[in-house]
């Protein structure tokens, strides 16, 4: 690839970029950007071109170079800010700017190819086919970001052109299926009579994929083994339920869910309630009540009893340092105070850092606890656990936050409580009165309205910070 070489952008494809540009973006005054696609002394090289409007005029020019087999590219005018969430081009050579941007050159500057590649559709795929090596590759049905990667995996595993035919373009980057594909026909055959199921909205690991084929077992049961023993494995807070089950254990442990009808959070609920009241859980009886709702209910109340019991003992204690913090009024024993109500504070300063999170759409609004008393009066009106669970800590700790999801007309009125993970982006659980589970609206909204709506401030809460 020789950046000299590179000629500026063809009438015809101006006119194919800008015709796009006024479909999909019209009206829009921000960076955009597409790119087009050129052979270069017979590789296959990609051009991507940023695009604004300004002061009703529309402005175009080239700011990457990546060739398909070339470890680097060039770039002009462009970088990634790290603080916006994409990458900005500076427009100086064409006179929107007063002064010329630190990143802004006169010539190209080159760098990795994996940078300085933002998403850019590319308005000429059929260039692809003058590669007798590339023609049958099914591009066409490629919907990635980057087609010079798919090209790219497509020469070590022709068997990418098999799975988009299939319909399964979500896993045409795993070397793994690839692999197994390009050797075992029976896998081959394997994936197109599952195709309708791998090609659905529901996304399998490729984990699940490969044990699904190689034991005979459904997907879905896989999956479902396999979703819950990661959240068991990497939720902290399922600390406690790793303690007492084992890798050997957990078919035990999850037929013995299913069968109750309960969560893998409802359980350790139950089990932190148990190892609070020090109960023997190496009995069967303790372990794996025959039935769940009843003694799951019982030793939650048991312990809400005990812990406030505990926190009363606490309180006054607590009462009484601060008489005596409040007598010698000096700064260690003020600090010490506010050391002790620690948990309190960052509850409150977590709440009113993600307050954005909160969101009135249709027929719900989603309400973000504004501090631990918030929960204790939840988990009453709703005869749940949320008040008493440690989910204060939890909230406090910046891991997961607390909503209150509540019907538009009647916002003051409990309806719903949602645990979020902050590190997962994901609903935890979600209970109404008496642990009862959402209905298909309430799950569609989450899902579909807020879910995507929340992760995206997440970022850009975090960005900020």
């Amino acid at each position: 690839m020789n950046i000299e070489k590179i000629k500026p952008i063809p009438k015809t494809i101006e006119k194919k970029i800008r015709a796009l540009d006024q479909q999909w973006y019209d009206q829009v005054s921000h960076v955009r950007f597409f790119s087009y696609l050129v052979i270069q002394k017979g590789e296959l090289v990609k051009i991507t071109v940023a695009v604004r409007n300004h002061k009703k005029s529309w402005y175009f020019k080239q700011v990457a170079v990546h060739g398909l087999h070339s470890e680097k590219c060039y770039v002009k005018d462009m970088e990634y800010n790290y603080y916006g969430m994409g990458f900005r081009v500076g427009w100086y050579a064409e006179g929107l700017q007063n002064y010329r941007r630190s990143y802004e050159t006169e010539g190209w500057d080159r760098a990795d190819a994996k940078y300085y590649d933002p998403f850019a559709p590319v308005v000429n795929l059929n260039v692809i086919d003058k590669f007798p090596a590339l023609k049958y590759s099914a591009y066409k049905l490629f919907r990635g970001r980057d087609i010079l990667s798919y090209l790219r995996l497509y020469e070590q595993y022709p068997q990418e052109e098999y799975l988009l035919k299939l319909g399964l373009g979500r896993y045409w980057d795993s070397k793994t299926i690839l692999q197994r594909a390009a050797k075992d026909k029976a896998f081959c055959k394997w994936l197109a009579r599952n195709r309708e199921k791998l090609g659905n909205e529901k996304f399998y690991y490729v984990s699940t994929v490969m044990k699904a084929y190689t034991t005979g077992k459904e997907l879905d049961e896989i999956q479902n083994f396999e979703q819950k023993k990661k959240m068991l494995y990497h939720d902290e807070y399922m600390k406690i339920v790793r303690k007492y089950f084992k890798a050997k254990d957990l078919l035990k442990l999850f037929a013995y869910t299913e069968k109750q009808q309960i969560s893998l959070s409802h359980y350790r609920d139950y089990m932190i309630a148990c190892d609070y009241l020090k109960l023997d859980m190496t009995e069967e009886k303790n372990l794996l009540p025959h039935d769940f709702t009843l003694w799951h209910d019982r030793r939650i109340e048991e312990y809400r009893i005990l812990k406030a019991a505990d926190e009363a003992r606490a309180e006054q204690e607590r009462a009484e340092r601060m008489a005596q913090m409040e007598a010698e009024r000096n700064e260690k024993d003020l600090a010490r105070a506010i050391q002790h109500n620690e948990r309190y504070f960052n509850f409150v300063r977590i709440a009113e850092k993600y307050r954005g999170l909160q969101q009135t759409y249709g027929a719900f609004v989603i309400i973000l606890a504004s501090e631990p008393a918030d929960l204790v009066r939840e988990g009453i009106a709703l005869h749940h656990c949320v008040g008493h669970m440690n989910y204060n800590e939890k909230f406090a700790y910046e891991q997961s936050l607390i909503f209150f999801l509540r019907k538009a007309d009647a916002p003051d009125v409990p309806f719903f409580t949602m645990e979020y993970s902050i590190r997962q982006k994901k609903i935890l659980q979600c209970y109404g009165n008496e642990n009862t589970g959402p209905n298909d609206e309430i799950k569609s909204y989450l899902n579909k309205i807020w879910l995507p709506y929340a992760n995206k401030t997440i970022q850009k809460i975090k960005i900020a910070a």
